[in-house]
């Protein structure tokens, strides 16, 4: 899986070079040069939706115990699909140097019956009872963009920046607490684990004018970290088809897949995420 990404990326950062040495020969004479507004403007905000499509592994237990393994579409019956809400922004101070603001949201939740006995934080859920479950995803990106190249119908360079990832899961039910006297079967209970993980992202970018109005956007981010007992790795690509109605006002339908993984053994409690998302969503944008 991983040899197969670097290969993306390498054939990304390919395909960002071809572009812009083809942008920016100066023996075509046959390709009309333009300046798309929407790719040399100083703000650019875009506001949209999307449908989301998730496979999610959950664990949570005692530090040192082995924990449950959880999938919590299957287990849980938490929704494969739903929409989402998404919002960005990016200021350009120069032609070289833009900052860009994104904020995604993936919230769910769900009532269903379990087959079998679920260990989760300090408790464990009887087989064949009702349990509520809720998973709430927040994605907040902070990116610094450099663009190298010249044309006014291409920007593609290099980004990094951080994306925190503030994660809450919850599961109630009827449970057993195991303590000093023994066992007991509990109704009512709330189990919780959240966390807040900042992660620091590298990747590259192309947004390419086919004509003024018809645009597309490309970019890739990765990180792979192992710091003081929080370990992750994130991956995340995105492709867009963006056309401009106005020089101010244009639509694009875009393409967004990504793949998070989280480990931390902090304090007496170990915590483990696998969240995968594959989103079709549409957008609307404004420069000026």
């Amino acid at each position: 899986m991983r040899r197969k990404h670097r290969m993306f990326v390498v054939a990304v950062i390919w395909m960002c070079c071809v572009s812009l040495v083809w942008a920016d020969d100066p023996t075509d004479t046959e390709r009309a040069e333009f300046d798309a507004p929407a790719l040399n403007s100083t703000w650019l905000v875009r506001v949209g939706g999307s449908l989301s499509a998730y496979d999610t592994v959950l664990a949570w237990s005692a530090k040192g115990l082995g924990g449950a393994v959880i999938p919590v579409e299957d287990v849980l019956g938490l929704d494969e699909s739903n929409e989402t809400f998404k919002i960005g922004a990016e200021y350009r101070f120069n032609r070289r140097h833009s900052i860009e603001l994104t904020a995604t949201e993936f919230r769910r939740h769900a009532k269903s019956t379990i087959d079998s006995e679920i260990e989760w934080g300090d408790y464990i859920f009887r087989a064949h009872g009702e349990v509520g479950s809720e998973l709430n995803i927040a994605l907040l990106g902070l990116k610094y963009r450099y663009d190298f190249s010249d044309s006014g119908r291409l920007n593609a360079g290099f980004s990094a920046g951080l994306s925190t990832f503030g994660v809450e899961a919850m599961i109630s039910g009827e449970a057993r607490l195991e303590n000093d006297q023994g066992e007991e079967w509990v109704e009512g209970v709330v189990e919780g684990a959240d966390v807040i993980a900042p992660v620091p992202m590298i990747g590259i970018f192309l947004d390419y004018a086919m004509t003024p109005k018809l645009l597309v956007r490309f970019s890739a981010e990765i990180i792979d970290l192992d710091i003081s007992g929080h370990s992750g790795r994130v991956m995340q690509t995105k492709m867009a088809l963006e056309y401009c109605f106005t020089d101010s006002f244009g639509v694009g339908l875009d393409i967004d897949i990504m793949d998070l993984e989280y480990r931390t053994e902090e304090s007496k409690e170990k915590l483990g995420v696998d969240y995968k998302v594959k989103s079709l969503g549409a957008y609307l944008s404004w420069v000026f």
